[in-house]
């Protein structure tokens, strides 16, 4: 369904990226095929998910499945972590931020008070 419907679907909506499509995949085809790096980082990133999922089904044999959804859960806020340490460990000279994302005063609060909530729902 995602070859025959949604990647044809995406091609033809309007955006700002790729010549004015939402998502050309034809492009994408030819940049992973072309550059090495993308290649070896793609590679990287679906050994990372088969290492995940090893891990969730040891942990739900091991414990219960339960547990595997709280480490589910938490990942989340892993993930937010590492991006705000990554938007200020690349910041440069001129103060803009390479990598992650940093700290917005109006949605960053809201975000840690949702964090903090699921913490006190697990």
């Amino acid at each position: 369904m995602m070859i025959a419907i949604v990647l044809p679907t995406v091609y033809y909506l309007p955006g700002e990226d790729g010549g004015g499509v939402h998502e050309n995949a034809l492009d994408a085809g030819v940049l992973f095929s072309n550059n090495s790096l993308l290649a070896g980082l793609v590679v990287s990133y679906w050994i990372s998910i088969a290492f995940y999922n090893f891990c969730g089904l040891a942990v739900a044999k091991s414990l219960s499945s339960v547990h595997r959804c709280l480490i589910d859960a938490c990942r989340t806020v892993l993930v937010w972590g590492i991006e705000l340490i990554l938007a200020y460990a690349s910041m440069d000279a001129s103060g803009h931020y390479v990598y992650g994302e940093k700290w917005h005063p109006e949605s960053s609060y809201i975000q840690l008070i949702g964090f903090g909530e699921l913490d006190v729902i697990l």
